[in-house]
């Protein structure tokens, strides 16, 4: 049989003691609020039109938000498919590789390990270092171009020979 609620919306299906174990529903939900007590996981298509807001949300088909996104942690195992514009207001952290397939422009690059150029690299502008901050060449670090603060130095700093060639 239907259960149907009174007109004036104060009848709860369940109760805080008293619970539903599983709801299975063939065709359209429409819910005003949706609080889940732990994480919500997903098997399908998720559509969000509005706002999401969590600390944990395990999606195992595709997401779909149209809206704002509000997540403390969003984990992601397998491929982002972005058609627009990512937006970060904090930092990023890779511990894997970053791949960017087209152009990439930083306002700023502060790099704390080695750094390999495979293959060669042009660049429009100019490379600037501050003084003492060296431009190291070779593999054990054999040649280096600085600027002391007060003098340009150009050092082989191997036991091979300097040779300059025009």
């Amino acid at each position: 049989s239907d259960i149907i609620p009174d007109d004036d919306g104060t009848f709860d299906l369940g109760s805080a003691s008293k619970e539903w174990q599983d709801i299975f529903i063939d065709g359209t939900a429409k819910i005003d609020t949706l609080t889940v007590d732990e994480n919500a996981t997903i098997a399908g298509t998720l559509g969000v039109t509005g706002v999401l807001t969590g600390t944990s949300l395990d999606i195992s088909g595709d997401i779909d938000i149209d809206g704002t996104t509000n997540l403390d942690i969003v984990d992601i195992d397998g491929a982002v498919d972005m058609a627009t514009t990512l937006t970060l207001g904090g930092n990023a952290d890779f511990n894997g590789d970053l791949d960017v397939d087209g152009t990439t422009n930083l306002d700023v690059v502060d790099i704390d390990g080695a750094v390999d150029f495979a293959s060669t690299t042009a660049h429009a502008g100019n490379a600037s270092f501050a003084d003492n901050a060296k431009a190291i060449f070779g593999a054990g670090d054999d040649f280096e171009i600085y600027h002391s603060g007060t003098a340009s130095i150009i050092r082989e700093a191997s036991a091979g020979n300097l040779t300059l060639a025009g």
